[in-house]
């Protein structure tokens, strides 16, 4: 219940909606009735809530003072003071010393994660392109059909415990869909593990110890970032030129301690960079002479099906080769593989036991199924012609600030190269405020090091319409510069 309000000016923050530098906002002379089943500072917590839902208390608007509040309903200044509190603990509102107490919009920039996609595609109306995953319509499609073949399938070998590393039958589909990419993996290296994420995990619980230092790309996949932090590695950050990690680089790495090598050499995540052949090549060298351990992430190599030698062909003795069907099939299936080099093999099989046990065999047999039949390389397939599609789409709506980051034939993500005077943090918060949610650069930076003014956004969460959408905000905002007096979050 709100019996009267009265004007009042504070300066911009990103607290609220207006990025103007100075506005107007209500300071609120709000009386709540509290229900008397519960603690006053709960029921106080709760009529925050249902004021706000109801739009009593817009965003933006300031509460009362602690003292005149409690005054106005009877109860003690620490009361009140709860009760804020608690609205605060459930994102109601903020506090700021010297300012006062604030409605928080039910949907703010800050409660949304962008360095790494942890929430569904949609979250409170926000479009969110911080994430990649499967367009292609077939896919809902064809696990009907893989849940359907189930029925016929032995389901009693199915539902209970199996190997570690996998069933015989899956692991070989698996080593069959690699040697039709050109890596000749036996069945006997494949361990099946639940999705390319896990895999990383296994690589670095299996293969390394705790304290070791990984060299990866000054920017790299946040997944791997948290799983060598998981581990307790070190990542040492080398830097790339435009044919991905120099082996120069590789190599102070390598002097400066470097136990393994972390490479995406295939549209890497966040570049879209592929390594060219001489270049892998010359990397496969610096480890070898260095003794490291590569650990090659091929989530993304199925889009370019000719792309150059795989690391696990160039450096087989040396080279943990970790692939996924999220990308192509459904991330649900938590599906992935990962094939140690043939002589350390039975390294990895203990650190299953102790992230897993094992995967699920009900939806390896699904994988395997689809990949004998052909159904697999199919979902591929359409997954590029998609991918193709809508990097034409961003072609056509982004074309005149692509110069500095050319697209690659097929992708799920694109990295773009902020125009001048564009701050990475600033374009991503301005982009909140329109309510598109893009990852800025130092999402993906190692460390503290620098991070380029660049962003990254994925093609496929979406439909074409929706994607659509979130490419005229950005090129909005690429046509305009940033406001004076904007929030840098």
């Amino acid at each position: 219940m709100l019996d009267r309000t009265e004007s009042s000016t504070y300066p911009y923050n990103h607290l609220t909606q207006s990025p103007v530098n100075r506005f107007i906002v209500s300071m609120t002379i709000w009386t709540p009735e509290l229900v008397k089943d519960r603690p006053a500072y709960q029921a106080l917590a709760d009529a925050i809530a249902a004021d706000r839902a109801s739009g009593s208390l817009p965003a933006g608007a300031q509460l009362p003072p602690h003292r005149a509040l409690a005054h106005a309903l009877g109860v003690t200044v620490g009361t009140v003071t709860r009760g804020y509190g608690e609205a605060a603990r459930r994102k109601l509102v903020r506090g700021e010393v010297g300012r006062g107490t604030y409605v928080l919009d039910p949907s703010p920039p800050e409660l949304l994660d962008t360095r790494f996609a942890r929430r569904e595609a949609v979250v409170d109306d926000i479009l969110n392109l911080t994430i990649t995953r499967p367009a292609s319509d077939r896919l809902t499609e064809s696990l009907s059909r893989g849940l359907s073949d189930l029925s016929a399938a032995n389901l009693s070998s199915l539902v209970s415990y199996g190997p570690a590393e996998g069933g015989p039958n899956h692991r070989a589909a698996v080593s069959d869909w690699l040697r039709a990419s050109s890596v000749q993996i036996g069945p006997e290296q494949v361990i099946i593990c639940n999705g390319a994420q896990n895999g990383l995990a296994l690589a670095c619980a299996g293969l390394l110890k705790p304290g070791d230092a990984v060299a990866v790309d000054d920017m790299t996949y946040p997944g791997f970032k948290a799983a060598a932090n998981m581990f307790g590695l070190r990542l040492l950050a080398v830097a790339s030129d435009d044919q991905g990690m120099t082996p120069e680089g590789l190599g102070v790495a390598a002097k400066a301690g470097a136990r393994a090598v972390y490479l995406m050499p295939t549209l890497h995540n966040p570049t879209m960079q592929t390594i060219p052949l001489n270049r892998r090549q010359d990397l496969a060298i610096v480890a070898e002479a260095a003794d490291l351990l590569i650990i090659e992430d091929d989530v993304y190599g199925f889009l370019e099906p000719d792309h150059p030698t795989h690391f696990a062909t160039l450096a087989p003795e040396r080279t943990a080769l970790v692939g996924g069907v999220s990308k192509f099939m459904a991330p649900a299936l938590r599906i992935g593989w990962i094939a140690p080099p043939a002589a350390r093999v039975a390294e990895v099989e203990p650190a299953i036991r102790g992230l897993s046990w094992m995967a699920s065999p009900l939806t390896a047999h699904m994988v395997a199924s689809a990949m004998v039949t052909g159904e697999a390389e199919s979902l591929a397939e359409a997954q590029r012609d998609e991918a193709r599609v809508r990097l034409k789409m961003v072609q056509a709506s982004l074309g005149p600030w692509l110069p500095n980051s050319p697209l690659p034939d097929c992708a799920m993500h694109v990295w773009l190269s902020l125009p001048e005077p564009w701050r990475a943090d600033e374009f991503v918060a301005e982009a909140l405020t329109r309510k598109l949610a893009i990852s800025p650069a130092g999402a993906f930076a190692v460390g503290r090091g620098h991070a380029p003014h660049a962003i990254r956004f994925g093609l496929g969460a979406h439909s074409r319409d929706a994607l659509a959408k979130g490419l005229s905000i950005m090129a909005d905002l690429l046509d305009a510069k940033p406001r004076a007096g904007m929030a840098v979050v």
